[in-house]
């Protein structure tokens, strides 16, 4: 007895399969960021080089609410850095299952808003044995990450990662560095990679982002570049407060101590002398400017 012929074509039409969706939503542009729209997005960069502060300047080009999911416990500045610039907070790490603990996080968002941007740091801490293994082992990870943000949310997500250093220059002090782990593998199942580096010798000086991977160049090319200041809570704090009118753009350190919290007060003190300087002087009294750079972002 043979087997019946099956109708390929009939049943296609039948079910109408030609009007699904096979395709995933488009990658387009966020906002004036250097994201892209339905898909992971990627940051990466040595330690120290502002990464975090780097990705809520990002956030706030992209003009979508945000949800910066922390793994590392970035400490207070950071959480009043997020509060300042309108960035919804989340602490998670620490838990035993931290997989499952971003997609109930991320479904508890999407209840709230229907487009958002999730920033989450850091890739590592969700996959911790990532950085030893093959391509292969990579790509599956951040695939699954991939198909559930894609299949719950479709929305624009920034991965925070680390970097390899692998020469250090003594007399520039310029480094130079690698995405941590296995390239090719983070390469394959992201829409956007982000390479992270200070402009010139110092931190101080800023940084700025080289997009080194896009899957839709018609919307953001490889080798785009975008400069940022370098971000800084207190010099943002102090800023706001001149915005408002509280405070004189040329301020002494009785002006500021009368705005400013016992904590943000001891900041300042430390912090001085790397976010403002003295424009002039009147009898013993110093007045105080926040340092401008400029911002080509």
């Amino acid at each position: 007895m043979s087997a019946p012929i099956i109708n390929i074509k009939q049943i296609v039409d039948d079910a109408e399969l030609y009007d699904f969706k096979f395709d995933a939503p488009a990658n387009k542009k966020v906002g004036d960021s250097p994201l892209l729209d339905n898909g992971l997005n990627l940051l990466y960069s040595l330690r120290g080089y502002g990464k975090t502060y780097t990705s809520i300047q990002i956030a706030r080009e992209s003009g979508l609410p945000t949800v910066f999911i922390d793994l590392e416990s970035n400490g207070k500045a950071f959480v009043d850095y997020c509060k300042a610039n309108g960035v919804a907070y989340v602490y998670a790490g620490g838990c035993e299952d931290i997989y499952d603990e971003i997609q109930k996080l991320v479904l508890a968002i999407k209840k709230q808003h229907s487009k958002v941007l999730i920033i989450i740091d850091s890739y590592s801490d969700i996959f911790p044995n990532d950085e030893s293994q093959m391509a292969t082992q990579t790509q599956k990870n951040l695939g699954a990450l991939h198909n559930f943000f894609m299949r719950e949310v479709e929305c624009p997500v920034l991965l925070l990662d680390h970097a390899t250093e692998i020469t250090s220059d003594t007399k520039t002090k310029k480094k130079s560095f690698k995405i941590e782990g296995n390239k090719s593998g983070k390469f394959k199942k992201t829409v956007v990679v982000l390479r992270l580096e200070q402009i010139g010798n110092d931190i101080k000086n800023g940084t700025f982002v080289t997009v080194e991977r896009s899957r839709n160049q018609d919307e953001l090319k490889v080798g785009h570049k975008q400069q940022y200041k370098r971000g800084n809570y207190l010099a943002d704090k102090i800023q706001a407060l001149i915005d408002k009118g509280r405070l004189p753009k040329e301020f002494t350190a009785t002006d500021l101590k009368a705005c400013l919290s016992g904590d943000d007060n001891a900041l300042w003190r430390k912090e001085q002398e790397t976010i403002a300087e003295v424009t002039k002087k009147v009898g013993k009294k110093e007045y105080w400017s926040l340092l401008i750079k400029e911002d080509n972002s």
